[in-house]
């Protein structure tokens, strides 16, 4: 927008720049704590009172270290939101990849058509066993916690692979995993607690994979004796970015001669919040080097250390002209209208398939 200002040229509809501050914040147990706060999906109570999980404080607490006034702002959102969602025709979000995919595809940029949802467990999946001497307990007779949990991740994993080998999007991992019961090298584990999770941007999918889960622990538990405690599965539903819009960005990387292509994104985005509220979104994501890694010391914007992600030639300097052509309102020659378009936006405005 500065550029375009600079320029003297105008954009096709009024614009702004939203930077959102915590996006992620673990420590909360929230996501998206800034775009919720400022739409108003997050009121007073969260503010007064969420907990940070490491020293118990409120986040109006924590608010009042990096300068914010919690109490001022719990006064303006009782008003109104900060930023209305009625007011706004769409928001286009641009964010580094936060993986790999788009440096092994030697691509610049990437146009997302849907943010992952996912299948979690809030509390972790209990593996019932009995322990025992791992020397003198016969191998028919034992109870093994760890074992069964094993081939409870090994059959999950092999169900898992037969969705993605029928061209489903479909990402899983067993994040979290321990032993609590036994704790000696010479002692059978009495119990063992698994937390996997599931992504996917196809809904039916997520619900295939809750049976998955349910239908495994029956059958492991039947052959291994174990009894194994599923607890409660909680689904996040996939948010599908808006058709009309993902094709002008990509349509207009090809009038810029920008090397770009169509991804799901796996992580969770402020995007996804707006889009959830009814306004069309978009999502841009940029490649960055060292595999992509994110959330870590090693993390760079550029395509390598030595790279300055800000000059002209760079990825980031890629998204902002696409992002500018768009906000110009420029016609497109490389438009070409899926024939599931129109279908798309409906569904992501509320419509019903009958």
């Amino acid at each position: 927008l500065y550029d375009l200002k600079l320029k003297g040229e105008k954009t096709s509809h009024p614009s702004c720049i939203v930077i959102w501050r915590n996006e992620e914040s673990p420590w909360f147990g929230q996501f998206g704590v800034g775009s919720k706060l400022a739409t108003g999906a997050l009121g007073e109570d969260f503010i007064r009172s969420a907990p940070h999980k490491i020293d118990g404080e409120a986040l109006s607490h924590h608010m009042g270290h990096v300068g914010l006034n919690a109490s001022a702002l719990i006064e303006q959102l009782k008003k109104a939101p900060l930023i209305n969602p009625n007011s706004i025709d769409s928001l286009v979000e641009t964010h580094i990849e936060q993986g790999s995919v788009l440096e092994h595809a030697r691509k610049s940029l990437g146009i997302v058509t849907a943010i992952r949802g996912n299948v979690r467990f809030p509390e972790f999946i209990t593996f019932e066993g009995e322990t025992g001497h791992t020397g003198t307990v016969p191998q028919d007779c034992r109870l093994d916690a760890m074992e069964a949990q094993a081939l409870f991740v090994s059959m999950c994993s092999q169900e898992f692979r037969n969705i993605e080998s029928s061209k489903l999007d479909i990402v899983w991992s067993y994040p979290q995993g321990f032993v609590t019961g036994g704790g000696s090298p010479t002692n059978i584990a009495a119990e063992f607690q698994l937390k996997p999770e599931v992504r996917t941007t196809d809904m039916a999918v997520l619900e295939d994979v809750k049976k998955i889960f349910t239908s495994v622990a029956r059958d492991v538990s039947d052959e291994t004796g174990v009894k194994i405690s599923l607890n409660k599965m909680n689904i996040q539903n996939p948010v599908k970015m808006f058709a009309s819009i993902r094709l002008s960005l990509i349509a207009h990387a090809a009038d810029l001669g920008i090397q770009a292509m169509h991804m799901p994104s796996g992580a969770g985005h402020d995007v996804q919040i707006a889009a959830e509220m009814g306004i069309p979104g978009g999502l841009i994501f940029m490649r960055h080097g060292n595999k992509g890694v994110s959330h870590r010391p090693d993390e760079v914007m550029g395509r390598d250390l030595n790279e300055d992600p800000f000059t002209l030639s760079s990825d980031f300097s890629n998204a902002i002209a696409l992002n500018a052509a768009r906000l110009q309102g420029k016609n497109s020659q490389n438009i070409t209208p899926l024939a599931c378009s129109f279908v798309d936006d409906l569904i992501i405005r509320g419509a019903r398939i009958l």
